[in-house]
């Protein structure tokens, strides 16, 4: 999915950066979560069910836990949702905090990083204030933030004097 996220980009520089076409940008961040969403699908297992989490958060009578597994896409936690205490949860969480502390990954979920603390808070509320780490998926957005300024700001900058310096 990566590269289909590049081609988007490459292809559609304008209609990422406007509100005309928010299918583009909707699809970009689809893209960017799919092998996070499908690691939060399809590998995260109840071990006292033997089932998946994802399984077990649709079939539960409270369609809470379902909330989390679409803030990769920028959905945020409903403030009126209850969710369960459940090693699902937390791990679920643990997978996104994960995430977004990986360089490798961070830069392609922004939308994570601005909606990871409302099911966090949330699960905190209800469990206890230790369930999930709350304390920096601010700041680890900012970093997001400056390294896709400097990677959109640099980038141009180096390759137009790469060229100066090729042609002169």
């Amino acid at each position: 999915m990566t590269s289909y996220a590049d081609q988007l980009r490459s292809s559609c520089p304008n209609e990422l950066q406007s509100d005309v076409q928010p299918i583009a940008l909707d699809t970009l961040i689809a893209l960017e979560a799919y092998s996070l969403m499908y690691d939060a699908a399809c590998t995260l297992v109840d071990p006292t069910a033997n089932t998946y989490c994802f399984i077990n958060a649709a079939q539960n009578s409270n369609p809470s836990d379902l909330y989390f597994y679409q803030l990769p896409i920028g959905l945020t936690f409903p403030t009126n949702a209850s969710p369960t205490c459940s090693t699902c949860s937390k791990d679920l969480l643990a997978l996104y905090w994960s995430a977004l502390g990986d360089n490798t990954q961070s830069p392609n979920l922004r939308t994570l990083a601005t909606t990871y603390n409302s099911g966090a808070k949330a699960v905190d509320a209800v469990c206890n204030s230790n369930f999930a780490v709350t304390s920096s998926a601010t700041s680890m957005m900012h970093e997001v933030r400056w390294s896709m300024a400097l990677e959109h700001l640099l980038l141009p900058l180096v390759l137009g004097l790469w060229l100066t310096r090729t042609l002169l």
